[in-house]
């Protein structure tokens, strides 16, 4: 796994999260509609490493939705909560 590829998904994944702040999706999800990635692209473990480095961050959390899917979205600020 590239440190390169765990950035470039970091980076894609706080662009889509200052476009739409309430945007949420499964890791699946986030790895194919956020991230721009050139062909071939990583392994999927490669964008769920840049989900738990943001959410060890602060900047994500991982939420269970009512039918058990688990989703990945932005961690509201302090004030917000």
């Amino acid at each position: 796994m590239r440190e390169a590829d765990i950035l470039f998904a970091m980076t894609a994944i706080r662009k889509m999260l200052a476009q739409s702040p309430r945007a949420k999706d499964t890791a699946k999800g986030v790895h194919e509609f956020w991230i721009p990635w050139e062909e071939p692209r990583p392994y999927s473990a490669v964008t769920i490493r840049a989900l738990e480095r943001l959410q060890k961050l602060g900047e994500m959390e991982v939420v269970r939705q009512k039918d058990g899917s688990m989703v990945w979205c932005a961690r509201p600020a302090p004030d917000k909560l």
